[in-house]
């Protein structure tokens, strides 16, 4: 359940997604950060996606942007939406103009929680709806995190 099969048949392995680091070990009361990075990424243009979250658990407090996609000093675009209420954060990201994708490895955002009561909660992405420059669809394989707070 943990790798998605590869949803488009794009040349090569698909990109993947993760959470660094992938487990946080975190007391009630603690706020911790991690990021969303991506690995191997091939002209990579644009990268949204949602993270939904327990909100028994975990109170979402900051979301800020990673410096994968701008690191060539181009410009970006990234929009952010934290929907309490719901649990979910909403994340859109992309490069902006008549530039090139980005290939390689990064941080795409970065996200701050607080721990608000004991438990497991499982981080996993959604709706990962990442394109090339000729916004092609960009085949993505991701991997949740595990907070366990006490």
């Amino acid at each position: 359940m943990h790798h998605a099969p590869q949803s488009a048949p794009a040349a090569g392995a698909p990109c993947l997604v993760e959470f660094e680091p992938a487990r946080i070990d975190a007391h009630v009361g603690e706020t911790f950060e991690l990021y969303v990075i991506v690995r191997d990424a091939k002209n990579l243009f644009s990268a949204p996606f949602h993270l939904p979250f327990n909100r028994e658990l975990l109170d979402a407090e900051e979301v800020g942007e990673g410096d994968f996609l701008g690191a060539d000093g181009k410009q970006t675009v990234f929009l952010k939406s934290i929907q309490a209420d719901r649990g979910r954060i909403i994340v859109g990201l992309a490069r902006l103009g008549k530039v090139g994708g980005r290939s390689g490895s990064g941080r795409l955002v970065r996200v701050k929680l607080r721990a608000k009561k004991p438990g497991t909660a499982t981080l996993t992405l959604e709706r990962l709806d990442f394109r090339d420059p000729d916004l092609k669809p960009i085949a993505v394989q991701s991997s949740p995190a595990i907070i366990a707070i006490e």
